[in-house]
């Protein structure tokens, strides 16, 4: 693992330049590292896929606790480094390519069962895509690890039902048991951010919480409503590209399930959100809409 003296010689002797385009920050803290590695309970059977692996900071230490690291590094200049960097490390394959372009389901394969996990450090720009990536993939991953801004960490363990959730904070409540471990002040990066960032810990569960008729409608229903969180729900469920609903239908499903007309998004707790699908599933059926 690079000091920040160390990786500031490595990339001026390089000619190479940490960007904001990938969102670049480098853990250059032994100790904070460390902890991170040990927070995720890695097994020594376990498949670990991890985003932006840098100059492998994180990779030798998830390398030294699982059977398996497929480190993805999108940017050229880093990946050649991170080569040079991992050189003696054999269980340790580097993928030069976009994780959100990545095979999700070839790397589930290889892990067998329920032994992938994935981890990395997201920048800002692509924590929510990288997020519900993993999640809408269906692929049976054991755990999922991310160290994001705190703040974000904060918003997406916002339960269903509070102000800050959205619509990923429903995605994850549905599918995992996430917990924030680990807090990693500025000063353990180079360059050094000027936020706060936690380890996010996603286990995946074996049952969801709720048990709506039809998922995808559920969460069609929750991005129409957060996706127009200042409107009343009614109103934002016109955006729900579903169906032949009228707004009679809608107004008539949210009554059945005890919704007031002017109730918001944030209100409703994820029990709700499955209620009104399957409220609007009866709606539709009612109309001969599938």
């Amino acid at each position: 693992m690079l000091t920040r003296a160390e990786l500031r010689t490595v990339l001026r002797a390089r000619g190479l330049r940490l960007t904001k385009r990938f969102g670049q920050n480098i853990l250059v803290n032994r100790g904070i590292r460390d902890r991170l590695v040990e927070a995720m309970a890695l097994q020594p059977d376990d498949l670990v896929v991890e985003i932006g692996a840098g100059t492998g900071a994180l990779t030798e230490a998830l390398a030294a606790r699982a059977a398996h690291v497929v480190a993805f590094e999108i940017d050229r200049g880093l990946e050649a480094l991170l080569h040079e960097q991992l050189a003696e490390t054999s269980n340790v394959e580097v993928r030069d390519e976009d994780f959100l372009d990545a095979d999700l389901h070839e790397l589930a394969g290889r892990a067998g069962g329920t032994r992938l996990v994935i981890a990395g450090n997201l920048p800002y720009s692509i924590t929510t895509p990288a997020i519900t990536r993993v999640l809408e993939s269906g692929v049976a991953f054991r755990a999922a690890y991310f160290t994001i801004q705190r703040e974000v960490a904060h918003r997406l363990l916002a339960g269903p039902g509070t102000r800050e959730c959205g619509a990923i904070s429903c995605l994850i409540e549905y599918h995992t048991e996430a917990r924030r471990l680990v807090k990693v002040p500025p000063s353990a990066f180079e360059p050094v951010p000027k936020v706060e960032s936690a380890l996010l810990g996603l286990v995946r569960r074996e049952r969801a919480p709720v048990a709506p008729r039809d998922p995808a409608l559920m969460f069609a229903v929750i991005r129409a409503a957060f996706g127009a969180r200042r409107k009343a729900l009614k109103n934002a469920l016109r955006r729900l590209e579903w169906g032949l609903l009228s707004d009679d239908d809608v107004s008539t499903a949210m009554r059945a399930c005890g919704l007031a007309p002017g109730a918001r998004a944030e209100q409703l707790a994820l029990q709700q959100f499955a209620d009104l699908s399957d409220a609007l599933l009866c709606q539709a059926a009612g109309r001969g809409s599938p």
